[in-house]
This record gives C-alpha cells, sequence and structure tokens, in this order.
C-alpha cells in the first residue's frame, strides 16, 4: 500500500511541477520546471507510475495460490514490456554520445543502434523464457 500512496505522490509532484503551480498553490516548491525540465518530469512520473505497478503487484500476489501463477507470469510480461520500452527509446538517446567512439572507423552509436539493440532484444527473450519456464515449474503448471 505504501508503493502506491508514495507513487501517487511523485505522479501528483510531478504534475505540479508540470503546471508550475507551485506559487499559485502557496507551496513552498516555488517553480521547478526551470530546474528540471521535461525529462525530470518524465523520469518523477515514470518513477511513480513504477511504484503504483509494483505496489498493485504486490498486492495481487497476495492473494490465492490459484490466482498466482497469472499474477506473476502477468509481472514478467510487464517487466519484459518494459525492457523493449528501453531498448526501443533509451538506446537511440544514447547513440549520440557514443558517436564520440570510434569501432573500425565506424561509431560506436551506430553499432549499438543497429546491432546492439537486436541483441539486447535477443537476451530478453532468452531470459523471459528461462523465468517463465521457472514459474511454471514452480505452480505445477509444466507443459
Amino acid at each position: 500500500m505504501i508503493q502506491i500512496v508514495l507513487g501517487s505522490l511523485a505522479v501528483l509532484g510531478a504534475l505540479v511541477i508540470l503546471m508550475g503551480a507551485g506559487d499559485t498553490l502557496r507551496l513552498p516548491v516555488g517553480d521547478l520546471f526551470p530546474l528540471i525540465g521535461f525529462l525530470g518530469t518524465g523520469l518523477i512520473i515514470s518513477f511513480g507510475a513504477l511504484l503504483i505497478a509494483q505496489g498493485i503487484y504486490s498486492r495481487r500476489l497476495r492473494r490465492p495460490h490459484r490466482d498466482r501463477h497469472g499474477v506473476r507470469s502477468g509481472g514478467l510480461a510487464f517487466a519484459s514490456l518494459l525492457g523493449v520500452l528501453f531498448l526501443a527509446f533509451v538506446t537511440p538517446l544514447l547513440a549520440e554520445p557514443l558517436n564520440l567512439i570510434a569501432i573500425g572507423g565506424f561509431p560506436a552509436g551506430y553499432y549499438m543502434a543497429a546491432q546492439g539493440s537486436l541483441l539486447g532484444l535477443v537476451i530478453l527473450i532468452f531470459l523471459t523464457v528461462l523465468k517463465q519456464n521457472t514459474i511454471d515449474a514452480e505452480d505445477s503448471v509444466d507443459e
């Protein structure tokens, strides 16, 4: 329950920062948006959303054993989706700083975007399958 409350507070705080309502609501924060910008508020909202999701997941995991397999499999699917989103959105953001390094005459950002994301996706798939097999074995849902 505490994760849900803290996540909600983080999302609410980020929305207050985005609106610049610190002065309007007479909050002692002032206007923090010029300091952290869109990226910082996006990270705060993401952190809050992850806290809320983790709190909901842990509450659902405390249910009876018959529901546990579905909840654990759904949590694994959500974690895999986060990994794919990381590879899809964060890797291109890191490509430009990596272009300062050259590998074989080509910029490292090129290798990361062209090969690193694919390699990361294959590794993510194998790890997801291994973890799902473990979940299935623990809950006696083997094929």
